[in-house]
């Protein structure tokens, strides 16, 4: 119990980190990211939310389909985890091992599903990860979007790619229309990878 307090806390001071205001372009700059718009598709504003907090969102110009992207770098995290190696008072946990728990509790704010109920993660295979993303560890879930981060979509897939000691991407593809879901959300699916 006392561990997951201890996720629970580590979640929500990370979300608050990560909603501080950020510019798109530095953040890709910063962590070695490359970023493509895909074509017919816009800009948008970022809604302020209580469940995810996204740096940068595009919308489909003929339907209703939006891609939203989170990223949460690792510098500060690792330099932090590295000082307490040599403190044997603290217990910091490796920044790279939080994407998989940050994916969940994204997940999970999103679905409002609950653990029992909670949407299956497919992992990619590691050399299609490396070898289309730059990634180390890359995954989906797709699920219902009960939250107020859904708003007006019913369906999302969401997708982490992880650069050890870099970043952690968190892309969410939002749309009402289940039929064309996986054609629209094809065309934005490559927009951001690690160089």
């Amino acid at each position: 119990m006392k561990l997951f307090t201890s996720l629970i806390a580590l979640i929500c001071f990370l979300t608050a980190i990560a909603q501080e205001p950020s510019n798109f372009d530095e953040l890709l700059s910063e962590n070695q990211l490359e970023f493509k718009k895909p074509e017919s598709f816009s800009e948008t504003e970022v809604i302020e939310n209580g469940d995810l907090f996204y740096d940068y969102a595009l919308k489909y110009d003929l339907d209703s389909f939006e891609v939203r992207y989170s990223i949460l770098p690792l510098h500060s995290l690792l330099e932090d985890y590295k000082k307490s190696l040599d403190d044997p008072k603290t217990t910091t946990l490796d920044p790279n091992k939080y994407h998989t728990s940050m994916f969940m509790a994204n997940i999970l704010n999103v679905s409002q599903s609950g653990m029992e109920n909670m949407p299956s993660i497919s992992d990619f295979p590691k050399e299609a990860v490396k070898k289309e993303f730059g990634a180390d560890y890359g995954g989906t879930s797709f699920f219902k979007a009960n939250s107020e981060f859904g708003q007006d979509y019913r369906y999302c897939l969401m997708m982490v790619i992880h650069k050890k000691d870099i970043a952690d991407v968190y892309i969410s593809f939002l749309s009402n229309n289940k039929e064309r879901f996986e054609e629209y959300m094809l065309m934005a699916f490559h927009s951001i990878k690690f160089k």
